[in-house]
């Protein structure tokens, strides 16, 4: 004998989803209660593009480069000399990269925006970025896997116990 099917029917995936905008309903009528005004976000344009020739683009983006230099040149002694502050809880005999391209590569991830590290990785590790921000960070020598930000540094503050030591508690 067969095991009845858990997938919902189609009359029961109707019901989740008019149950599902209703409590949508409830919670939109109860933030406006609160004063909140719902949001939707901004529509993307239905246009062409603004520039007609290749040379109006290329001007674009090296003016929208040079301004966005001007300000890291402006701001980047500070955030460096900041981020060296920051102690490193990593065994020293482990460490590849430096603490400060380690926390410069998290705000790259975030400025750019990525929504998975898989996606940092493929984008980030181009050897035109390296290059280009190897002349903006001079201390980056190579760049780190983006799993590398997701590891626990800190040693387990107690080591486990293997079998013969816990037989003979």
């Amino acid at each position: 004998m067969s095991k009845a099917c858990r997938r919902p029917t189609r009359a029961g995936i109707r019901e989740q989803r008019s149950h599902k905008r209703r409590q949508e309903k409830a919670l939109n009528a109860k933030r406006r209660a609160l004063g909140f005004v719902p949001t939707s976000p901004a529509p993307l344009p239905n246009s062409c593009s603004p520039f007609a020739t290749i040379a109006e683009e290329q001007a674009a983006r090296e003016d929208a480069v040079s301004k966005q230099v001007r300000l890291l040149r402006k701001e980047l002694p500070a955030l460096l000399a900041q981020l060296t502050e920051i102690p490193d809880p990593r065994d020293p005999g482990k460490r590849r990269h430096k603490l400060t391209v380690l926390l410069l590569w998290g705000l790259l991830m975030f400025a750019f925006q990525f929504a998975s590290r898989r996606e940092a990785n493929r984008e980030m590790t181009r050897p035109q970025l390296l290059a280009n921000l190897q002349l903006l960070f001079p201390e980056i020598e190579t760049l780190s896997h983006a799993d590398t930000l997701f590891t626990d540094p800190t040693p387990p503050t107690q080591p486990a116990l293997t079998c013969r030591q816990h037989t003979a508690i």
